[in-house]
């Protein structure tokens, strides 16, 4: 779904100065709200199926290096001072996001950041195109090994509307995580 937004995710904008220098990953950028914030203090690859968010995305900074397929099959070939990955894992089923999430975490540097928020199973959206809704801790469960540095449950807004126009509520777990 192509959602062009030029604002960061929030916990991207507090987190960024916490990246330490090199390479971020973007993983399921959209037409990259967070990969053209990062972009201007780190270099940047963005992950997206959407062609044409991405080209949306390259059309605003030729800097960032786009990849154009689904992040599942995404070939990690190097590491990164910082991953984020926002708004997505939830359309992956189980078995495929947990196995993405381990990629992230190995090829994470030391001392390095996963910045990801996912839809917990709290809230009103039913929708098949979500294949997992997080219990409240499980998220933070993947990262039982890092340093935790901000782990918070929030309900909010969500951009699907209801048929009186007004936003789906549902609740986000947000993590900030270091590697050790």
């Amino acid at each position: 779904m192509l959602l062009p937004q030029d604002e960061p995710k929030r916990i991207v904008a507090l987190f960024a100065e916490k990246i330490p220098e090199g390479k971020i990953l973007d993983l399921g950028c959209n037409t990259g709200r967070n990969s053209l914030f990062l972009a201007k203090t780190h270099l940047v690859d963005a992950v997206d199926k959407d062609e044409e968010a991405l080209k949306l995305l390259k059309a605003k900074n030729k800097t960032i290096t786009t990849h154009h397929q689904n992040i599942v099959d995404f070939a990690f070939k190097k590491k990164y001072a910082g991953i984020i990955c926002t708004d997505t894992l939830h359309f992956l089923t189980l078995s495929d996001l947990t196995a993405l999430v381990e990629k992230m975490k190995k090829h994470t540097l030391a001392g390095g950041l996963n910045i990801i928020t996912v839809f917990t199973k709290k809230g009103e959206l039913v929708n098949p195109v979500f294949k997992h809704f997080f219990d409240p801790d499980e998220l933070k469960q993947y990262y039982k090994d890092w340093e935790i540095l901000t782990y918070t449950l929030k309900m909010a807004d969500c951009h699907a509307k209801k048929p009186d126009g007004k936003p789906f509520q549902h609740e986000t777990a947000m993590l900030v995580a270091r590697k050790l």
